[in-house]
């Protein structure tokens, strides 16, 4: 029990350090970027993640979290990581067909040629491949294989984006840097897999129909958080300027430290947080989380204040304006970060559908409100929308929780 206990820290310790590593590698060259990059063009990029983030719903169609519900079944099939790769030669043309669709509209706000697009799906093809071989290592408590994929990927597109910059790539150097990150990254998977899997046969089809079925069950919960999360950068690009989301991105950015820190605390505090619900301690729960969004609020506070040296000394002239941007999207950060922690009440009373329901609908009034507020306030219309919004799912998590928590000690 003591063995599995020091794994387990130890996996969550792997888990937190490789993330905020990976995550803080596109951090730190964003002085780097600024240098080289207008504006335009890095908002251009902010687009095309937008496009990758989109096609990886519709091409890994949720097979990763398929993954994880089936892996620990008794009555699991051993061809079940074969059936879900099989499924992406069904998926990654649907994608395709979906792009040429989104092409032949020209409903894109960015300015990215066709042949990129295209790669936008190959890349979420790639990506996919990853996100399924991590479900099988994060399953087996692998943490250090998950960690090394996440970190090669970071590299290698970090890598490759600065080599082309310095070679004038402008903005397609990223566009490169995705690219081969992805591919290199795919191939490790597949080389790992292999290596573990001497048989894999992927005509092997028994999970195929139900994975395809729980995919399309969650897809309107996954287009709810891209909606969230990345509908906003188009909204800004279609009706105020592409020059305007590359400010934006870039202060999203900088807030993304607040991000980084509560996803940490997040996976560090909740286990502690389900024992402490467990043998019902829920004022005792309730309390560290108010101490944790106590944290996440001092947090907020210290990257604002930090806001002006870090333009000062760290990004370029150029985005200066971006540093007016930085406040809100604190805010923002604060906002999210405090629904993800109060979410963790409605996990353990598995209320899952209640949460989906919560997020998807505030999801939808989000995308609803930002479009008519973007059209007279500009990009703070975007801005208010999200923070409106995201305040109002903390409302609703919260009371929703502090009902159950009140019901269980009335019966208590």
């Amino acid at each position: 029990m003591l063995h599995k206990l020091s794994k387990e820290k130890l996996n969550l310790a792997i888990y937190m350090f490789t993330d905020m590593l990976a995550k803080g590698i596109p951090f730190l060259l964003l002085p780097v970027y600024t240098i080289y990059l207008k504006p335009e063009q890095f908002g251009n990029i902010a687009i095309f993640n937008v496009i990758v983030e989109i096609a990886i719903i519709f091409v890994v169609f949720g097979a990763n979290s398929f993954y994880r519900v089936e892996y620990f079944k008794p009555e699991r099939a051993s061809n079940l990581l074969a059936s879900l790769f099989k499924n992406l030669i069904i998926t990654f043309p649907a994608a395709l067909l979906l792009t040429g669709i989104f092409i032949a509209i020209d409903i894109n706000p960015g300015s990215q040629s066709d042949h990129w697009l295209f790669s936008a799906v190959l890349i979420a093809l790639m990506q996919s491949i990853v996100l399924l071989v991590i479900a099988e290592y994060q399953c087996q408590g692998k943490a250090l294989w998950v960690g090394a994929l996440n970190l090669t990927s970071a590299t290698v597109t970090a890598i490759v984006t600065v080599l082309l910059l310095n070679l004038d790539f402008a903005e397609e150097s990223r566009y490169w840097g995705f690219f081969i990150g992805a591919i290199s990254t795919a191939l490790l998977s597949l080389l790992l897999i292999r290596y573990q899997h001497s048989s894999l046969n992927v005509l092997q089809s028994h999970f195929s129909k139900p994975a395809l079925s729980f995919g399309l069950g969650i897809l309107p919960h996954a287009l709810s958080w891209w909606a969230r999360t990345g509908m906003d950068r188009f909204l800004i690009a279609k009706f105020v300027s592409v020059y305007q989301v590359g400010l934006y991105s870039v202060a999203a950015q900088i807030s993304l430290i607040i991000i980084v820190f509560a996803n940490a605390a997040n996976q560090a505090f909740t286990p502690k947080l389900m024992q402490m619900l467990a043998v019902k301690h829920y004022k005792e729960s309730f309390a560290l989380c108010i101490k944790i969004i106590a944290i996440y609020l001092l947090i907020s506070i210290a990257v604002v204040v930090a806001g002006n040296f870090i333009f000062d000394w760290f990004i370029n002239e150029k985005y200066r304006q971006a540093a007016d941007l930085l406040p809100y999207m604190c805010l923002i950060a604060l906002c999210q970060a405090t629904v993800t922690l109060l979410s963790n009440f409605l996990y353990f009373f598995k209320h899952v559908k209640a949460l989906s329901m919560i997020t998807s609908l505030t999801s939808l009034l989000h995308v609803g409100l930002a479009y008519f507020l973007v059209q007279t306030y500009s990009v703070k219309g975007v801005i208010v929308s999200s923070i409106v919004t995201y305040l109002i799912s903390a409302v609703i998590i919260f009371c929703f929780a502090w009902r159950l928590l009140k019901k269980e000690l009335e019966n208590s």
